[in-house]
């Protein structure tokens, strides 16, 4: 029987290590978007700032559920000379630029409501044309359209956003590992060496997302997942208590007020991520009914290891939870044998160091009985 959050906090660091994309994955990405970069800040001609954002700058970007499905990195192309561009201007001039390159004129997709598209073979790449906006707490404007007729204004941060995400990680702590480099004319995609408990839960709830709305229309967007998430995150329990905590509170920071939903960009109060829930109901509905089935399958676990994996295995890919709960096994048996298992008073059963609250358990023989 699995009873204690140290001992899932350990399977989840399995799953949440096999969820992660590989080296290669992320040089191609990082390639890709340096490349891009480069052709627009030499194409057109303007003052150009270049960096990432989303997952990839967040630290939480998944790998795709199958080889089929693509994963992504997204660039802000800041034309830092362009305040006094139009909403139609702004588009079609990084637009344009794109179709003037030979390669990705041929890998441009259609015009999307805000960013303009490229495909590679195993990643898509979504490109965002801004310039500055409110110069007293520097944000970026941005565009919108639905029909490619008609250009719409819209503000967001997403520097800011990536501190105000970090910081919430960090809980006040200071790291060099989270730092934001100096700006330059391309900004270098973040390496995380390490990740926090933060950023693991968002890839985690991502991964449950994907595996249980897979091939729905409407599915609960990442931005929203990370905001509330970061909201909700504690920062001073084990993994498993911070998912737990997160879950239980995460709705708590969704208002409602005269019928509208608000999520609030918390660095940018005017730009609400629940927008859409607003004009289809569909979007606040698949997202409350994700909701309800991640509390089920993760609040509340009593059961034994091959249940957990049964379980798990259902709503974050079965071959994946199978390698992660198979590492954790091992690592038990393993630390069993070598006399590193032990029982904390006040944690459960703990694979590693011995404390003053802990004793040690014994080893097996191959017949069953203790040494």
């Amino acid at each position: 029987m699995i009873e204690t959050g140290h001992e899932l906090s350990l399977i989840l660091e399995n799953i949440i290590e096999e969820l992660s994309i590989t080296e290669t994955m992320q040089n191609k990405a990082i390639s890709g978007y340096t490349a891009v970069g480069n052709w627009l800040t030499d194409d057109l001609k303007k003052d150009i700032y270049i960096y990432p954002q989303g997952s990839m700058a967040l630290g939480t970007i998944i790998r795709p559920i199958s080889d089929k499905d693509e994963y992504d990195i997204d660039l802000v192309c800041l034309i830092k000379d362009g305040s006094g561009l139009e909403a139609k201007e702004i588009k079609q001039l990084i637009g344009n630029s794109l179709k003037n390159n030979g390669r990705y004129n041929h890998m441009l997709q259609k015009e999307g409501k805000r960013c303009w598209t490229l495909s590679y073979d195993e990643f898509h790449m979504d490109i965002l044309p801004a310039v500055p906006g409110d110069t007293r707490n520097s944000n970026i404007r941005i565009t919108h359209t639905e029909d490619g007729k008609v250009y719409l204004n819209k503000y967001s941060n997403p520097v800011k956003y990536r501190k105000w995400f970090l910081q919430q990680m960090l809980k006040g702590q200071v790291s060099e590992m989270f730092s934001i480099e100096a700006r330059s004319e391309i900004e270098k995609v973040p390496i995380y060496n390490q990740i926090g408990n933060l950023q693991k839960i968002v890839k985690l709830l991502k991964r449950h997302r994907d595996i249980i709305f897979e091939g729905a229309d409407h599915k609960p967007i990442s931005i929203i997942i990370t905001t509330l998430a970061a909201k909700a995150y504690k920062g001073n329990l084990s993994l498993y208590d911070e998912l737990k905590n997160i879950l239980m509170y995460m709705e708590s920071f969704i208002e409602k007020i005269d019928g509208t939903y608000i999520i609030r960009n918390p660095v940018e109060y005017n730009e609400n991520f629940a927008e859409k829930w607003n004009s289809n109901s569909s979007h606040a509905t698949q997202f409350f009914s994700w909701i309800q089935y991640a509390k089920s399958d993760f609040l509340n676990i009593k059961a034994g290891l091959d249940e957990v994996a049964e379980l798990w295995g259902k709503s974050l890919g079965e071959s994946l939870v199978n390698r992660a709960v198979k590492k954790y096994a091992l690592g038990y048996r393993n630390a069993r044998q070598d006399g590193k298992l032990h029982v904390n008073a006040n944690t459960g059963l703990c694979i590693g160091t011995t404390t003053i609250a802990s004793s040690k358990v014994k080893a097996h023989t191959f017949f069953g009985a203790e040494e």
